[in-house]
């Protein structure tokens, strides 16, 4: 479910196991893409919750393609909450490396707003802390308490936007 490690977004693993899964216990979002060919950007697990990034939302038909920020029990997919992150895509980005910004611990979900990053409680679905970005975040790291943020113009409007575009971009660091 992760195209790295784990939900925190780190390359390296600690893990001393290792088991395929065996099946799906539900499935998120419409059977088709509501736009594009990569409707959902980010997939992220934690004890308690499955939290999707994605515009296959019902909110999205007819309207645009707004990533919505999706949490589910994690074990019997029933729907908890989600939100409008406010955050366009256009549904190409078809790289496997080019997942949204999404990360997430035990308590809290963390993705982009427009120039902005926020965490969201798992529990509720309350912004628990907004970080403002000199750019929309692309891509996140979670390493302890610490999210680092890497965020670009235009992110999130090239089919292969994994990579730096060029035009400027940051790499912020907050203490959450």
């Amino acid at each position: 479910t992760h195209p790295h490690h784990g939900a925190d977004g780190n390359l390296v693993s600690t893990d001393k196991v290792f088991r395929l899964p065996i099946g799906y216990r539900w499935l998120d979002g419409f059977p088709s893409n509501a736009e594009g060919c990569a409707a959902t950007r980010g997939v992220v697990v934690t004890k308690k919750y499955c939290y999707a990034l994605s515009i296959n939302e019902r909110e999205n038909f007819g309207k645009g393609a707004s990533l919505y920020l999706h949490c589910r029990d994690a074990f019997n997919g029933l729907s908890l909450w989600k939100m409008n992150t406010e955050v366009t895509d256009n549904g190409w980005s078809i790289n496997w490396d080019n997942e949204g910004a999404l990360a997430a611990d035990d308590r809290r979900v963390y993705t982009a707003q427009k120039d902005k990053l926020i965490g969201v409680d798992g529990e509720t679905g309350q912004i628990g802390f907004t970080c403002p970005t000199k750019y929309t975040p692309a891509k996140l790291l979670l390493i302890d308490s610490i999210v680092v943020a890497s965020c670009w113009a235009g992110a999130g409007t090239l089919p292969w936007s994994s990579f730096m575009p060029k035009g400027g971009g940051t790499v912020e660091a907050f203490d959450v």
